[in-house]
Order: C-alpha cells, then structure tokens, then sequence
C-alpha cells in the first residue's frame, strides 16, 4: 500500500498514514511496541529519520545526562478501541526533548502500522553543562513531592510579584508567603526557549471583532531577565519544575517551570489552567427558544428546568446522600466557601434556579454527564483519562469573588483534571447566584476542551489553537436547538464566538485571525461543524443529526486520543491528519450497543479543513480556501466532488444503462431481465494533477433501501475496466463503459460504480474495515455513486404499480421499528393522488438485525390529468420512496414518471421497438389472447387511455369511436 505523506512548509515529512494497515517484514506475532520498532527502522526514510535517531528504540529516556546526542526513545503506549499508539520522545543526552517526538498508531488485530506522526527536530545541538551547575540541578531536581520550595530557589522574588494587571502584591494576600510553594514533583529535560512564550505557550487571546470582547489574561509572576548567553531559540538542559502556589483572585494553582541548569534562569513559566468567559448553555433558555436573557429572575427561569436523575451517587450515610459519586465529586474546594448542600430522604436535589445549591446539583449532574458520554461513545475511562484520578473533584462557586468563569486546571504534574472549578453565569443579582455550572456548554468546553488535553498531551490546548472546546458546544448542542441563530456557540451570554467563520473574512487557516487562542478556536470549530453539517447535520431527521453530532465527537475525542506530549499538533494540518486516522478504526460504540465499521469520513474531513482555508494553493491569498487534493476522480452526484449533506445519494444520473451497446448521450433505459445489458458512468477529476491508472469497477444488486456494502452488492459481468487519464480540474470527463450485466428482478436492479485513480483510491479499495451501509459509504466519497431511480409508466387515469417492488434491510446489528415514507410529486399530490405501502405491516414494522424485507405499494389515482399538467422536469415528476430505522434514514427508491414509458418486461414486449398495428382482437370468433391485448392496448393503441383488469373483465376505456 502507499503511504500518503504530508509534509510541513520546510518540506519535512511530519505525517503520514496507510489507507490499510502495513505489517513490518520479518514479524509475525509481534507485540505493538517490537512491531513499532521495527517499523521506524524499516520505513526510516518516510519520515526522514536518521539511522542514529533509532539506536536506542526500546529504552525509556534517561534521568541522567548521557554521553549520546539526539534519539529517539519509547515512552509506553496508549489503547483505545481497536488501536494502539506507541509513543517515543526524542532526547537529547538521553534526555527527554520537550515537545518533539514520535508516535506511531497501529490496528490492534491483525497487527499493522496504519499512520505516524513525527515532530523531531532535526538540527538540534544543546551545550553540555558544566558538573557544579549540573550537581546543583540534581538536588532540585531529585527533591521529594511535597517538599517546600523557596521562589529565590527558581528565581523568582515573590515578595513583590503581581499575578497580573488588577491585583496586588502577593504579600498582601494571607497565605502567599513563599512558604506556601509547595514540590509536585520535578526531572531533567531537554527545554527549547522562546523569549514570545516565556510566561506561556498559550495564544494571545485576541479581541472579538464583533462584540468588543478581549479575553483575560491567565496569571503570571514576574520574571528576572535572562542573560544574553540564553539565545532565543536555543536548546538548553533544563529541571522540569511543577510546583503548587497560591495566588490573588485565582487561588491555589498548580504551575510548570522550566529553569536553565547552567544560568539557573526561568526559561518558561505558566500555571497549568485555563479558562473560557461566559461559555453557556446547552438547553439555556435561548437555546430552548424562551428567549430569555441571563438576568432573567428565578420565577422566570424555574419552569425551564428539566427534572433527571442523578447517577453513579453513592449509597447515603447515616440517611444523608452527598452529591459525590464514582465519577465526580462536588466539593467546596476553593474561595469563595459556599457549602455543597446534602438531601435527606427521599433525596431530592431540587433548589430555585438562581441559587447556589441549584449550581451544585448541576456541577454534579453536567460533569458526570460529560464522562458518561465519553464512556458510552465506547472510551474506558480508565484508559482513556489515565492520568486523572476520579471521582473528579468539581467545585460549584469557586474561582475567586464574583466574576463569570469557569477553569479545568491540571493536577500537580499537568497528567490530568485537576479541581473543575465554576463561577457565576450573570452579575445583575449576584445576591440570587446563577451559577454557571448549570450550563452543559460550560462543561461541554472545560472537559470536551481542556479536560481530554490534560491526560494526552499535558496541556490545556493544543499547540495551534485554544482546544476543541467551542466545537463540543456547538456539534452536541445543534441537533435538537431552538436557538434563532444556528451559528452563535454560545447564544446566552453573547461574547461574539460563533462557528460560521468565513475565509474570505479572515477567518481561515493561514488567515489574518489565525493567531491562536480563541480565534484559532473559532476557525476550528467552524471547521468541524462543517464536518458534522456534512455528515448529517443538515439532516431534517433529529436522528440522523444526533448521529452526525455523536460521529463528530467520537473522532475528536479518537483524535485527541491518538496524541502525545511530544506530538500535540501546532497546526491544523497535524489535527487534520489525527482525524483522519481515527477514522480508520471501527467505532464500538458502548451505549447504544453499536459497531460501525471505519474508514467512511476521511475525504469528508479533509474536505472540511480545505474549504476553511487548509491545503492552499502556492500563492494564493490568505483569504483563499484550500486546494483540492492533487488527485480527486469522481462521479458527479450533483455536488461537484464536494461534500455539502446530501438527503438523496441514490439519485446519480451519471450513471445509466443501455440494452445495447452505446452510451447515447447518457439517456437512461430501464434493463431487460434474464438479457445482457449496458451500464455507463461518466468520471471527472477535481484535482489539480491529471489522474492516471484509473480503473472503473460496477456493481447491481436488488432494489432496494438500507443495502449493505460489501454483503448485498454483485459485481457486473463485466467487473472493472480501465480508463483513460483526466486532466486537472477536468469537470467535463469521459464515459466509462459499457459494463455487461444481466439483472434478474422485475423492477429493475440498483447500480453502483466505484473509481479509483493513482493517489486517490476509492474507500471501497482497502480503507473501509468492514460491512457498511449504503448511507455511511456513497455520500462521503465522491469516487462512488449510485443510482436508484427508475422510470415508471403513468396513465392520466390510472398509475398502475401493482409490479412494483423493493426490498428493505435493517443493516444495524440490533432490532429496529422501520417507518416508510412516500413523497409524491406536487401535481399528484395536488390532484389527490396517493401511495399506499400493501405489503405486511404496510408503513410501519419492526426489523430483526440484518433482516431483509419485500416491500409492496400501490398508487390510488385521484383527479385525471393532462399532459399539459405533467411538470417538464424530471425533478418534478420523480415519486421518493424512503425508510427510517428508529428515525434513522436508510437511503430510498426514486421513480420518475414517464407517461411515454414502456416498460420492456412486460409479457410480449419486444424492448426498444415500437408495437405493430394492431390485428382483431378476437377473430373468428377466437379465444380472447389477453397478453396480445394488452400488449396491443399498452403500447399501439393510440385512442386507448387506461386497461384496468378486473377479476375475468376486461374494461377498456377509449377516446372516442372505433376499436385498434
């Protein structure tokens, strides 16, 4: 299989990924980090690794300096689902370099590499320290957790420090004296400095544009300035320093340093925490649509409140039940103090919205949700936050005095969540708190952003934007919303964050308001709400959106997931490409039970960040999208290769069939049953190379709604076929074809069409990891299309249907309800004209997993028509049949009406040639030949209107006098 390999703007390769799982040569059997190994030594040059960077592979780093210069060295492995990612820093003198590394992500079973990811610096040199300094380094470095720690210690006078612009010298705060720093613990590292994020690798927090809003600044203490000799940009061995201390406003916090072993200066400071204004409200009263402001009053915010239960709480002691559970824990943690409220029997939690017991009960009830859901989206808790030790703890009305926040911060060594802590959610009348806990897109960006980070990468965000906060807000909240504005993420408290960002306006990777922080964040999360839009999100069927917002999530979390601290991206590119691979797995979704195979959305997601701007062009404009890929064939389906939601996949008239040989310009035929027939399909290239080796492969099957690739779908006679090379942007194409084929059902059979090209293989060609339905496979890969659309005969009387059929499967492991729906062009319906499913159970029914079904329907005519009402287009005059599974749409049958058409398996029919004239119909007083008849009457009987067989009694119906 080829890699497919992404570099960054110096040409390095950073990325790359498998579309099916590679196993290293030499190995069988092997266990993930052995196969890891062997698969960097092997495939070295994909990544441009050197020989001397894989030496020492299977040794931890070093807490010592060695005598080596740079590596790389294994620092575990992490499992989810069905993947591994073995995880390798980079060192230097046997040391770990902070934030460059390796990791490579492997299917568990059969074992194979499917991607890698590299940020190894390549030119790196570090000075040696001297022995006094380094002995002196040890010592710190070697001090037990919970030592004391003096500021003058790491350098820094505490007796006057300001945490930040609005507060005071930390002396005047009781308990700030250097006393209260306190060890977290401490090692030797490899540190590069950067005088820009001395006091932060965070983003700026730039001001919103649209609302005036300018984000606060984390806190700080003063540092002294280094000495020349620490050039910017240089490597330095360095004592990793975490350390807790109290500070005005924020409170006790848990902070990193990063202190020079040869100056002894801070080369970086930051506390490990941080924060998101006002972000509010899923199922706030704006997004219920009361339209109701934060300073509402409790009379009127109570009715808005929705009675749960709340789970996982422990059993009650001595009859008293605390708000404490195996997930999560309120507690009274930090300033202000304000008691968590206990119940008695019968244990209700149940307070006036604008009070602080209300906030408690949410903080439980929001954060417990939150993990509930990560763990139903098929994640071990355990596994997946590692380094967070639960229940974890969540304070309701902490932060400080009154301010409106909310701040996930790491424990003492920045491995996991620390205290989730929320403030206030309105000032107007703070003496009636609302609480800002009781917001789920509050929790939604605190955990969902900051929180998943803290366990994968040591960080509150990632290295190229705030987090994925705001996208959690937004996909999870949008389904069932009220909100009159779809695009606001936070549509309470209005701080001017939305999700709909153009590039034209600046908004786009690479653009003007690319600069990190809150901003990158809204080009993120604009990013993949186009993702779920895609997906499913524009769906009319609240199902069908909750999946695609589920879908979303689940490869953000995967994605996040498969990060390391030495790989956390510090670009979009790097979490485009993590997408991309979490897609590879298959989904074992916990609840509901559900497994879904993967390698369905990896187009999709690219397509995504190119429309936001990612995959530019050489020299286009900061405000332009991306670039197709360099090779892109597909079969138009009235999207252009692009991936906007689309209702109707089946529907690709770039796709039709013949019953002999020539395309015909792409007319349609209905296929002759048990007779060899002729499909065409028209391919384009919407990449900026020519495409080459392009091969075409055909399939039918039954007709049919819910079918499952590969188990329902035959290869033609005529399998694959070769064709020509496609120039760049080639949107005009070449037919493919013909492709023989026999159908073997009355009513015509489906056709499906695959294309694949050289650096673009169809998904169907080793990237799906199993059977999948037709509607997670054709919409999301432009090299596929389908075509369910039939042509039927229509009398201006009568619709006769009674041959019409299809089938239907349930292609979810488990049992479903299937609703069948009929959507009737406007001119029958406005005729009264009406469909009637006959078959058992006629509209509604339940499926077994995997069951399949025969559908029978019929038409009822109502008022006659005349030519003249038939509408000219086939659009309008299609009929749409379709079927939901527990609200899930399947996919569906189209039917356009022609009242010309003949169909050609009918009994006597001679396909594609007119009926002869007509002889006596009984002469000499013979025996009726009723397939004569009504082969005569269907298709030469010019003053005939309608044949209706009643029973034994032909009524025939004419224009006026005389017979055929």
């Amino acid at each position: 299989m080829t890699p497919i390999v992404q570099t960054d703007a110096d040409g390095v390769p950073r990325f790359l990924r498998f579309d099916a799982p590679e196993a290293p040569s030499g190995l069988i059997n092997a266990a993930p980090q052995p196969a890891a190994h062997a698969f960097l030594r092997q495939r070295s040059d994909l990544l441009a690794l050197a020989p001397a960077l894989l030496t020492a592979l299977d040794q931890p780093p070093a807490t010592q300096l060695q005598d080596e210069a740079a590596g790389l060295r294994v620092l575990g492995e992490k499992r989810q689902m069905d993947s591994i990612t073995v995880a390798y820093a980079q060192t230097y003198f046997g040391l770990p370099v902070i934030g460059a590394g390796v990791s490579v992500t492997l299917r568990a079973a059969p074992l194979g590499v499917l991607a890698a990811t590299s940020t190894v610096r390549h030119d790196i040199t570090v000075e040696r320290p001297a022995a006094e300094p380094l002995k002196r380094a040890l010592v710190l470095a070697e001090r037990e957790a919970g030592a004391q720690l003096a500021g003058t210690e790491i350098g820094l006078d505490l007796t006057a420090a300001d945490v930040n612009a609005t507060t005071g010298p930390m002396t005047n705060v009781p308990g700030n004296a250097p006393a209260d720093m306190r060890i977290n613990g401490a090692r030797l590292v490899v540190f590069r400095y950067r005088a820009a994020q001395r006091h932060g690798d965070t983003h700026p927090h730039a001001p919103d544009t649209d609302q005036g809003f300018a984000e606060s600044p984390l806190p700080s203490l003063p540092l002294p300035a280094l000495p020349d000799s620490v050039a910017d940009g240089s490597h330095r061995v360095a004592v990793e320093l975490y350390f807790a201390l109290t500070t005005p406003a924020w409170g006790r916090l848990n902070w990193v340093a990063y202190i020079d072993v040869i100056t002894r200066g801070v080369l970086q400071l930051k506390p490990l925490v941080d924060h998101a204004v006002a972000d509010v409200f899923l199922r706030d009263p704006i997004t219920k649509g009361s339209g109701l402001t934060p300073a509402a009053t409790t009379a009127q915010l109570n009715p808005l409140r929705d009675p749960v239960t709340l789970a996982g709480l422990v059993a009650p002691v001595g009859g008293t039940q605390a708000l404490s559970g195996d997930l999560v824990r309120v507690v009274d943690a930090v300033a202000p103090a304000v008691p968590v409220p206990t119940a008695g029997a019968p244990y209700n939690f149940i307070y006036d919205a604008r009070t602080d017991n209300f906030s408690a009960a949410n903080a439980y009830f929001q954060c417990d949700r939150f993990f509930r859901l990560v763990r139903d989206l098929g994640f071990a808790l355990p596994a997946y936050f590692d380094g967070t030790s639960f229940p974890v703890q969540v304070d309701h009305r902490g932060f400080g005095g009154l301010t409106i926040n909310a701040r996930c911060p790491g424990d003492g060594m920045g491995d996991g969540i620390g205290t989730l802590e929320f403030a206030l959610a309105d000032l107007s009348d703070t003496s009636h708190p609302l609480g800002i806990a009781a917001d789920w897109r509050v929790v939604l960006h605190e955990l969902g952003g900051h929180g998943i980070l803290w366990d994968h990468v040591r960080s509150p965000n990632f290295g190229f934007a705030h987090s994925a906060g705001d996208s959690f807000a937004a996909i999870l909240c949008d389904p069932d919303s009220s909100a009159p504005d779809r695009f606001l993420t936070f549509p309470w408290v209005n701080i001017g964050r939305r999700h709909d960002r153009a590039p034209a306006a600046g908004w786009g990777w690479g653009g003007a308001n690319d600069v990190g922080g809150y901003s990158s964040e809204q080009v993120l999360s604009t990013t993949l709400f186009r993702l779920y839009r895609s997906l499913g999100g524009d769906s009319t069927s609240l199902a069908r959106r909750e999946f695609a917002a589920f879908s979303t999530i689940y490869l953000i979390l995967r994605a996040v997931g498969q990060l390391t601290p030495a790989t956390n991206p510090g670009s979009a590119l790097g979490f485009e490409q993590q997408l991309e691979v979490a897609d590879s797995f298959v989904w074992n979704r916990t609840a509901p039970a559900q497994t879904h195979a993967g390698g369905a959305y990896a187009k999709v997601i690219r397509w995504a960040f190119e429309q936001q701007g990612l995959f530019k062009a050489p020299g286009a404009p900061s405000t332009a999208i991306g670039a197709p890929p360099a090779v892109d064939v597909y079969i138009d389906d009235g999207r252009h290769g692009a991936y906007p939601f689309q209702p109707v996949h089946w529907g690709c008239t770039d796709i039709w069939n013949r019953r002999s040989p020539g395309a015909a310009g792409g007319v349609h035929q209905e296929p002759v049953v048990g007779a060899t027939n002729y499909a065409y399909v028209r391919i384009k290239n919407r990449g900026t190379q020519a495409a080459t080796g392009v091969q075409v492969r055909g399939f039918h099957a039954l007709p049919g709604i819910g079918l499952v690739y590969p188990d329902d779908w035959a290869p033609m006679t005529t399998p694959v076929l070769a064709a020509p090379n496609l120039a760049a942007h080639d949107s005009t194409g070449v037919v493919v074809g013909p492709f023989e084929w026999t159908p073997s059902q009355v009513g015509h059979e489906c056709m499906f069409f695959s294309v694949s090209a050289s650096g673009d293989p169809s998904n169907i060609d080793g990237r799906i990891t199993g059977s999948i339905p037709e509607w997670r496979l054709v919409p999301f890969d432009n090299n596929i299309g389908q075509r369910n659309v039939h042509p039927v005969a229509l009398s201006l009387t009568r619709f006769d249907l009674a041959r019409r059929r299809f089938w239907l499967r349930n292609p979810f492991d488990h049992a479903v309800k299937v609703e069948l729906a009929a959507t009737l062009p406007a001119v029958l319906a406005e005729h009264g004209w009406t469909l009637d499913f006959v078959s058992p159970g006629a509209a509604r029914f339940g499926l077994a997993p995997g069951q399949v079904k025969e559908i029978l329907f019929a038409m009822t005519p109502g008022k006659p028509l005349t030519r003249a009402d038939l509408p000219a287009t086939a659009a309008g005059r299609t009929l749409v049949l379709s079927a939901q599974a527990d609200g899930m749409p399947l996919g569906g049958m189209s039917y356009e009406i022609d009242p010309d058409y003949v169909d050609p398996n009918l009994p006597g029919a001679t396909p594609g040639q007119p009926c002869g004239p007509c002889e006596p119909c009984h002469p000499d007083g013979a025996p009726l030949d009723l397939a004569a008849l009504l082969k005569c009457l269907k298709e030469g009987g010019a003053h005939v209107e309608g044949v209706h067989l009643r029973r034994l009694n032909v009524d025939i119906v004419f224009k006026g006098d005389g017979c055929c």
